[in-house]
């Protein structure tokens, strides 16, 4: 699990236990970045090799991807 996820998983255990408890075991393993869209990006440009649509649309060969 991510460590902003666990982070955030045990501050919801310690301020309202309820609610942690009615999350699935999705709900528990995602998070938001803490930068948002500029983290998101950059993240993105580290680690995709093939795609990156972080900033809302898809490039395949410097142009938009479509469905065929």
């Amino acid at each position: 699990m991510n460590p902003l996820a666990s982070q955030l998983n045990e501050t919801l255990q310690r301020e309202n236990n309820h609610v942690y408890d009615m999350l699935s075991a999705l709900g528990k393993s995602i998070y938001f970045p803490k930068e948002g869209i500029l983290s998101q990006s950059a993240e993105a440009k580290a680690k995709a090799k093939k795609f990156n649509a972080t900033i809302g649309i898809a490039i395949e060969n410097g142009q938009p991807m479509h469905l065929k």
